[in-house]
């Protein structure tokens, strides 16, 4: 059971791109909807023949260096029609309108075989399709933990960029290596769970400090009591991923969700949906949902197939855990409270060149809710990584004394050999 069962997962917001020479074109602008003129979040921007781009923000704004050299962008969102536009170094704050694709509605009543068919064709030639040579990348990382109940509403962010060696993508039990470059952390509110606010906690204290005042009197040391501590505390700081390995397991394990394991073909139904478009490529979209259970999930989505080969470029999907009776009940009695939901939304892009696919971008959020003595806790972590530079040749490891540990603290890990600052980092940001 991969990350994404066992929960968590994670991020969500952003558009990046690092800058390169002095003479590099400097192109912004927004996206949109050429019918209901809204903004298009995370429609890709890249650079032709080249495996750099970026991605629009939630208001659709982009900003990205062209080197010196390339003459166009092309803009694309899944469903709509690419746009391709000739850049002269002026141009700024562009207005980009991308109309739907529009698709025969025979192409779909047509298919000579099953939604199913399709699906497991799809699986079979996933591994022969992805690259399995080693190489580098540049990655924009952001996270996003917030808790809300009736006492707290805050928020703890991380954003970063990380260099990543992919020894063999197509190995998953091949570690993958991580430098973190830049870390900015940002914090709103204070974060206080109602774990750490409960009739549990507070009869722990009282019985705790009862205890102490004893042991004074007979000449004992006492022991120390956080009054911040309830039977189980939630950190912020614990909550999230910290790094992109996730995101990344998430997308090399993508075969292992139920959806597409053969094992559980049959309990899921699959469906043909309204064919798409996506970076000069028609796809084929492909519902999916279980009516009954898998591995305690429920999981409704779609699968974006190059109609071509059927390679797996894009899925979005939601999936809810579904806790067994006995789980909850463990839960309760242990520590006090309950689990009323956990859920994911999902969203995974993948990037072709030189005929094979390579990862693009991975967008999740995952959300908890807890509680306890009729009181309701949410906690949602969302994570973002998007991999805006793909470099093949010349591969190397990253060095021993630059890795990156998940789990260790952030700010104490940053390699930045280069002197690279955050005002040379292009991000279009709604935090």
């Amino acid at each position: 059971m991969n990350s994404n069962k066992s929960l968590l997962f994670l991020g969500l917001l952003m558009i990046l791109q690092i800058g390169s020479i002095a003479q590099d074109k400097t192109v912004s602008g927004y996206v949109y909807d050429a019918s209901s003129k809204e903004a298009l979040s995370y429609a890709t921007i890249s650079i032709p023949n080249t495996l750099s781009g970026t991605v629009t923000d939630d208001a659709g704004y982009f900003n990205i260096k062209v080197k010196e050299g390339s003459d166009s962008i092309q803009v694309s969102y899944i469903g709509y029609v690419d746009q391709w536009l000739l850049i002269d170094g002026k141009n700024k704050d562009l207005k980009i309108y991308l109309s739907p694709f529009e698709y025969e509605l025979t192409e779909v009543v047509v298919r000579p075989k099953s939604a199913r068919y399709y699906v497991e064709q799809a699986v079979l030639h996933y591994p022969n399709c992805i690259t399995k040579s080693p190489f580098n990348a540049e990655a924009f990382f952001i996270e996003r933990t917030s808790l809300t109940n009736d006492i707290s509403n805050s928020y703890q962010m991380d954003k970063a960029i990380f260099n990543i060696y992919f020894p063999n993508y197509s190995d998953k039990e091949i570690d993958n290596q991580h430098q973190l470059v830049l870390h900015e952390f940002i914090e709103e509110g204070e974060a206080k769970s109602i774990l750490m606010d409960s009739k549990r906690a507070k009869k722990r204290i009282a019985k705790q400090k009862k205890k102490n005042e004893k042991r004074r009197e007979k000449g004992k040391d006492v022991e120390e009591i956080n009054e911040d501590d309830g039977p189980v505390s939630i950190s912020l700081n614990d909550a999230g991923a910290g790094g992109p390995g996730m995101s990344l397991d998430l997308i090399q394990t993508i075969l292992e969700e139920p959806f597409l394991d053969p094992e559980y073909f049959d309990k899921f139904t699959y469906s043909f949906g309204n064919n798409s478009f996506y970076q000069g490529k028609q796809l084929m979209a492909i519902d999916f949902f279980n009516k009954k259970k898998v591995e305690h999930t429920f999981a409704k989505g779609t699968l974006f197939l190059d109609i071509e080969d059927l390679s797996i470029v894009a899925i979005t999907y939601n999936m809810r855990v579904k806790l067994p009776f006995y789980i909850n009940a463990l839960v309760k009695t242990v520590a006090g409270f309950k689990i009323n939901s956990i859920s994911s939304d999902v969203e995974i892009k993948n990037q072709q060149a030189s005929d094979l696919w390579y990862p693009k971008e991975v967008i999740a959020d995952i959300k908890l809710q807890l509680e306890q003595d009729k009181r309701i806790e949410d906690i949602t972590i969302k994570q973002m990584l998007n991999i805006y530079q793909i470099n093949i040749e010349n591969a190397a490891p990253i060095p021993e004394e630059m890795l990156f540990e998940s789990g260790e603290e952030m700010e104490a890990q940053i390699n930045n050999p280069d002197g690279l600052k955050w005002e040379d980092v292009k991000i279009a940001t709604d935090h």
